[in-house]
């Protein structure tokens, strides 16, 4: 018997488990589609990105930029990926109620396999 979600799968205020099926969906398939690997250090920042996707996929390209560099400009500094690039990478994961350590993906620095067998330092 077919599921009629209007009726029986909504909330007090019309919410349904559809969305959270779509976001799961969409997840799912940027996960396998665009990202090779999705860490759990930045699972929160790719969820983000996600719902941003999901919230504007009807607008223009245009006007999709224009939403995005309104947040991005209105937020403020970033204490997180501040310093990225000169390596100061967070250390925490923040999708959980307590933020904690996080493994790092990758060798370490200094440790590329490919560069140590030949002896040439990576790129």
């Amino acid at each position: 018997m077919p599921v009629e979600h209007s009726k029986e799968l909504s909330g007090p205020n019309g919410e349904s488990n559809n969305q959270a099926e779509e976001f799961n969906g969409r997840f799912d398939r940027m996960e396998r589609g665009t990202h090779l690997h999705i860490g759990e250090k930045y699972a929160l920042d790719y969820a983000a990105e996600n719902a941003f996707r999901s919230d504007t996929r009807r607008l223009p390209n245009g006007r999709q930029l224009e939403v995005a560099l309104n947040i991005a400009m209105s937020v403020g500094r970033s204490k997180f990926w501040t310093g990225f690039t000169h390596g100061n990478h967070g250390g925490t994961e923040l999708t959980l109620p307590l933020p904690r350590l996080a493994r790092a993906s990758g060798p370490a620095k200094g440790q590329h396999p490919i560069s140590s067998a030949n002896g040439r330092p990576p790129r």
